[in-house]
């Protein structure tokens, strides 16, 4: 079956509507086959590079696949400057718990990648794999502390928002909620396999922070593959190869 070109909508009690696609794909013997669940970037969308490739991918291999956007994010209601992590992560959860039965997969990219994690240890018993694309966990904490000056600092509390020089809008609210879903303050106990894509020429993500996840990750160590070239968005043919690998080799763990 083939995703439809217009998304689907699942409607919020807050009155938002969440845009998503969702592929069925074959059952391959299993009764309830996993699901790969891709969730997607700080002002991303659906329709990413990525997304799509997972969706061709997904068609190809049988898969079930289900992504969507955050509300305030590409065909979602609502004003993404309203948005902040605890209402994204709200949202997952949502059209997650909605949507996906069994088991899952979950795929983050970038700010997708926290999420997921945080979802990982709310829905723990059914998220059976997580793969971080350049995953950006508590990425407000070091923003906010290692790459904004005082005077910006300032300004944001000021004003309630900062424009950074590539067009990214970061508000107050976003600073103050991601405090309250920081990860990395503790050890991540997770009970599944995990693998961690990063590019070392991420100018957006520092690939030390791949690192500091990876050693977080509890009691199973994540496989953590460095991509020398690689940037942030990882999207490149090589790049996509080697996401289509990951997750493929998760998938397959799941069948035997």
């Amino acid at each position: 079956m083939i995703s439809k070109d217009t998304p689907s909508y699942l409607s919020l009690d807050n009155g938002k509507k969440l845009a998503y696609r969702f592929r069925k794909g074959s059952n391959e013997g299993r009764q309830q086959p996993p699901t790969l669940v891709f969730l997607g970037g700080y002002r991303s969308d659906m329709t990413g590079t990525k997304a799509v490739f997972l969706d061709e991918l997904s068609s190809q291999k049988g898969y079930n696949l289900l992504r969507f956007d955050y509300s305030g994010h590409g065909a979602s209601t609502g004003d993404f400057q309203d948005g902040c992590i605890t209402e994204w992560t709200n949202d997952a959860l949502t059209i997650i718990k909605t949507l996906v039965d069994g088991d899952m997969i979950l795929i983050g990219s970038s700010m997708g990648g926290w999420i997921s994690l945080i979802i990982s240890r709310m829905l723990q018993n059914r998220v059976k794999g997580f793969i971080g694309v350049a995953a950006a966990p508590d990425f407000t904490d070091w923003v906010w502390n290692t790459e904004m000056t005082p005077a910006q600092q300032n300004l944001c509390k000021e004003q309630g928002y900062i424009e950074t020089p590539d067009g990214d809008l970061l508000t107050l609210r976003l600073f103050e909620d991601g405090v309250q879903n920081f990860i990395l303050k503790s050890p991540l106990y997770l009970g599944f396999p995990s693998i961690l894509l990063h590019g070392k020429k991420d100018s957006v993500v520092p690939y030390q922070i791949a690192q500091k996840l990876a050693a977080h990750i509890a009691p199973e160590p994540p496989e953590l593959i460095l991509i020398e070239d690689g940037d942030h968005r990882l999207s490149r043919d090589e790049d996509l190869a080697q996401l289509a690998v990951s997750t493929c080799s998760l998938y397959s763990r799941l069948q035997r």
